[in-house]
């Protein structure tokens, strides 16, 4: 980190916002689409951390998205009471389908438990849920909104990160490729 970044403690800040996820469901995108030069969204970032969440002063919003955020989200609201939080969810067998073409084992109960506490945690506290499936420039345009109230959306930025979705078009590089090697 550099030396001129220092860290704050963010239980002083409104400022904060905090997305549930299950894995594969696009947290890392996610992560990306909310970090700009005015906030900061880290993916999976605090489980080094015990679940303990302090990102870089330089941000006037701060916030993270990841399963690790869905393991501390209880102790993260009590520690940011003030936070907004939203969930980020895909269903557990399309989560299967995408470990097992990866190679990857799965302990689907695990994910079914996850996914379960992920709606029950919005429904308790009427967070918005943006499902895997709709990564859509108006549902995401809503998560801008709800996590970073007051901050300006570069519209152009999102439709070309939109349009850059590699898992969406994983089909057709993977035909591209085969194509180029016949």
């Amino acid at each position: 980190m550099p030396k001129t970044c220092k860290l704050i403690d963010m239980e002083r800040s409104t400022q904060t916002f905090f997305v549930l996820s299950t894995v594969r469901s696009r947290s890392a995108w996610v992560s990306n689409f909310l970090t700009t030069p005015t906030t900061w969204c880290g993916h999976d970032c605090l489980a080094e951390t015990g679940g303990s969440f302090r990102p870089p002063e330089a941000f006037f919003h701060a916030g993270a998205v990841g399963s690790d955020v869905t393991a501390y989200a209880e102790q993260l609201e009590a520690k940011h009471p003030r936070a907004r939080f939203a969930a980020l969810v895909r269903e557990p067998a399309s989560i299967a389908r995408s470990l097992t073409l990866l190679g990857l084992s799965i302990d689907e109960e695990r994910v079914a438990e996850q996914h379960a506490k992920i709606l029950r945690f919005a429904d308790d506290r009427d967070c918005p849920v943006f499902r895997f499936e709709d990564t859509t420039f108006e549902s995401m345009q809503r998560l801008w909104w709800h996590c970073v109230p007051g901050m300006p959306l570069s519209e152009a930025r999102l439709r070309l990160l939109i349009d850059f979705n590699v898992q969406a078009d994983a089909s057709a590089y993977a035909g591209r490729v085969r194509m180029r090697d016949v």
